[in-house]
């Protein structure tokens, strides 16, 4: 993947008030708080000022990412970008298990509702996604943004770094409308 010409962008959609509740949101589909949407426009913000023109943006279906992306995109003037808002760039589904807080889950000894999608078949999903889709246009030298869930990024990240030595970087400070270029 070192040899692509093109330049991925990765953002965590804005915060939700489920966010700053410390609680898992997985499909649950919630949009985005007065915080989250401050957020998304500064991320917008710091795109503009380094002056980067995308070629496409990609989302998941969900609307916290989507309205991310918008505010995103009209502070850039960039409205009119091809998007493509896909299921597979959802977070992982965590079934029953979704709109628990940190707390419950800790007192409760938290267990994974067995419904819930499994990291194997989440992973599959986002990669499966990632080369069939994203992988291409970035070959083809197109600067891609895609704006999607927390996990979904540190997939994509991950497996790129896998591949080819590239430093992942510091989850645990990637917060809620935040931007990243990830050098491939």
């Amino acid at each position: 993947m070192t040899d692509m010409k093109g330049r991925l962008f990765l953002a965590r959609h804005g915060a939700t008030v489920w966010t700053s509740q410390h609680r898992l949101t997985g499909w649950k589909d919630l949009p985005i708080s007065e915080q989250g949407k401050e957020e998304a426009y500064t991320c917008g913000v710091f795109l503009k000022k380094q002056g980067i023109v995308f070629d496409r943006a990609y989302t998941s279906d969900l609307l916290r990412t989507r309205q991310t992306l918008d505010i995103i995109l009209d502070t850039i003037g960039q409205k009119d970008l091809p998007i493509v808002s896909d299921s597979a760039l959802r977070e992982q589904f965590f079934g029953s298990s979704q709109g628990t807080s940190r707390m419950e889950r800790r007192s409760i000894g938290f267990q994974m509702d067995p419904a819930a999608e499994t990291v194997e078949a989440f992973r599959k999903r986002v990669h499966k996604f990632f080369y069939d889709e994203i992988k291409p246009k970035l070959e083809e030298g197109e600067a891609v943004l895609v704006v999607t869930h927390q996990r979904v990024i540190r997939e994509i990240v991950i497996e790129i770094s896998e591949n080819d030595g590239v430093p992942a970087p510091d989850f645990k400070k990637w917060k809620t409308g935040e931007v990243h270029q990830v050098n491939i």
